[in-house]
């Protein structure tokens, strides 16, 4: 599980969702179903972050050794979606 607070133009609330990590160790937001509790598609998602400029994550239970929180301009990450598409 890990927390994400949208930075941008106004206050938002966290949100925690549940992401699956590959065996790679990306990290997969997984879909609503009976097994996961996120309430939104990964479309949905991606509507918050092509919205606000900064995305702050943090794990639930961190590990040992987990940086506290990590913090990721969204501009560029949208900038790469956009010129690699997400689905074939």
């Amino acid at each position: 599980m890990l927390t994400m607070t949208f930075e941008g133009y106004m206050k938002w609330k966290p949100m925690t969702r549940a992401w699956a990590q590959l065996p790679t160790g990306e990290l997969r937001y997984r879909n609503p179903r009976l097994h996961s509790p996120n309430l939104e598609s990964p479309r949905a998602l991606l509507a918050y972050l092509n919205s606000l400029p900064g995305l702050r994550i943090r794990y639930e239970k961190p590990s040992p050794g987990t940086p506290p929180e990590q913090f990721f301009e969204t501009r560029p990450l949208l900038d790469e979606m956009a010129k690699t598409p997400l689905c074939q």
